[in-house]
């Protein structure tokens, strides 16, 4: 009688300890794998975080990772459209489209001023 208590109370510790941290812990590496707009090297760093420390890493990479880009939109090469349209203001006034007032009253529209 007393062996079936030890094994069933090993299999219950397992099951509600440890099985949610392997979970945990594989979640995290997956995200980390899976997340776009980080570089390899932020990666790295963050995988030997979580793989040396696996309870401090893991804990700090999910306090701290860093916001999902929007669904397809990668942040490093994300365009606002600002600097575009304000190469297109300057192009337009070096062509003598826009005259000086139009160029600056545009720029500050653009940017608000």
């Amino acid at each position: 009688m007393r062996a079936f208590i030890d094994d069933s109370f090993v299999t219950f510790a397992f099951v509600v300890f440890t099985v949610p941290v392997l979970l945990i812990y594989g979640f995290a590496v997956v995200d980390l794998v899976t997340r776009g707009g980080l570089s390899w090297l932020r990666k790295a760093g963050w995988g030997l975080g979580i793989v040396l420390l696996p309870a401090i890493g893991i804990v700090t990479y999910y306090v701290m990772r860093p916001a999902a880009p929007p669904p397809g939109k990668n942040p490093d090469t994300m365009d606002t459209g600002v600097a575009r349209a304000a190469e297109d203001l300057r192009a337009q006034w070096r062509e003598g489209v826009l005259g000086e007032a139009a160029y600056l009253e545009a720029k500050r529209e653009l940017f608000r001023v």
